[in-house]
């Protein structure tokens, strides 16, 4: 075999992906397993938006034989500015500060190719979304891991950490609120002092706002492109996958100053010259639809984890962690099994597919992430009934 680049060879592959194999190996005996590992929600847009958006995104064959122009479909770029200004209190210009992506993970993986140059360090607040972690080495970078303050009530942003953990080689910090896999929703104070790190070493600010809709109860999202005089120093990501249950059409965006977007269009150009255009007139017939949707999925994700808090309580094996937003329970577990050992044994032994929270850094370690996003109440009440069984016969196994 031909020599294979050494940045990709020190990537770990997804953790995900072994987790999905041995399910599979299941099914294809036979066995009914419960998914509440993957990322992508069971949430669906009104029948009418997607009606209204299947004829809008076919209804000229301009929109399959030709490309957008780099940046994305004008009037979707405008529709997404009007988005940042009214919900995230960011003003950006949809001409000169704004690119429409294939994703937001496509569109991290760019901004890091602008930014970053070999050696370089990437603060990584713990336990990270493993993406952005491999996406930081495969352009030669380093992830620096900076661990969260973490108690019943949840995972918090700790600003203090991050001031520890620069150096001269730190070029950004990386947020994702809300958080994957954690459910963090960061405050705003935290965010603000992240800001103040951020203007005081002239460093970036990488912010994820996949999740941005999906915040429960008091908890409120706060945007650090909104904060006056940080702008050139920011870039803020959003997708479709998440807020709009698109995940399928990869559709995202990310906001910056002009000066980088100039730069960012060179690697834009070069890794996918548009998002694909059927897909961004999908999008845009969305956006300007009724938007009383997104608090029907908050909801009807809120449901869910009040089920799940309960239901966690029961099984004394495992430690709750709310979540504020998002996806995701990170729940600590009290054995001392590595988390990828565990989580197998749990889909072997009770047919439930979780995902080890060591795929998500070493402060992952000792905690399985539970999706709440892509199973329906029903679905999450029977896994959960399997769980409580499985931890109860452990527990008896080893009392004997």
């Amino acid at each position: 075999m031909l020599r294979v680049s050494e940045n990709v060879k020190n990537v770990a592959p997804p953790i995900i992906d072994a987790m999905v194999s041995q399910a599979k190996e299941l099914r294809q005996k036979g066995i009914e397993v419960i998914d509440l590992g993957q990322g992508v929600s069971n949430l669906h847009l009104p029948r009418e938006v997607v009606t209204e958006a299947i004829a809008s995104a076919t209804e000229t064959s301009t929109l399959i034989s030709t490309y957008s122009g780099d940046r994305g479909l004008e009037e979707l770029r405008c529709e997404i500015a009007r988005k940042l200004k009214t919900f995230n209190n960011i003003e950006i210009d949809p001409d000169s500060e704004l690119l429409v992506t294939a994703g937001s993970n496509q569109g991290f993986m760019e901004a890091l190719l602008a930014i970053l140059d070999p050696g370089d360090e990437v603060i990584l607040p713990a336990p990270y979304y493993f993406n952005q972690e491999m996406a930081v080495r495969l352009v030669g970078a380093v992830p620096v891991e900076v661990p969260m303050k973490e108690d019943r009530g949840g995972y918090h942003l700790d600003p203090d950490e991050i001031a520890k953990n620069l150096s001269p080689k730190t070029k950004a910090i990386v947020l994702v609120s809300p958080n994957n896999p954690t459910g963090a929703v960061y405050a705003e104070e935290d965010i603000r002092n992240v800001a103040a790190i951020a203007l005081e070493k002239s460093i970036y600010v990488l912010s994820d706002e996949a999740y941005e809709t999906y915040v429960f109860g008091e908890n409120r999202h706060f945007s650090i492109g909104s904060i006056l005089g940080i702008k050139d120093r920011v870039i803020t990501f959003g997708s479709f996958s998440k807020s709009y249950a698109m995940a399928g059409m990869r559709v995202g965006y990310l906001a910056a100053d002009k000066s980088l977007i100039d730069e960012l269009l060179k690697v834009h150009d070069t890794m996918i010259i548009c998002a694909p255009v059927i897909s961004q007139a999908f999008a845009l017939s969305v956006m300007r639809a009724p938007q009383e949707f997104h608090k029907d999925f908050t909801a009807e994700l809120e449901r869910r984890v009040d089920y799940l808090r309960a239901a966690v309580d029961h099984i004394p094996a495992l430690g709750w962690r709310e979540p504020m937003g998002g996806l995701f329970a990170f729940a600590k577990y009290k054995t001392r099994i590595p988390s990828f050992e565990f989580a197998s044994q749990i889909l072997r032994e009770a047919h439930v597919l979780l995902i080890p929270g060591s795929g998500f850094g070493r402060y992952g370690e000792g905690h399985l992430r539970i999706s709440f996003g892509g199973a329906g109440l029903e679905e999450i009440k029977r896994a959960l009934d399997r769980m409580k069984n499985f931890f109860d016969k452990t527990e008896q196994s080893t009392q004997q």
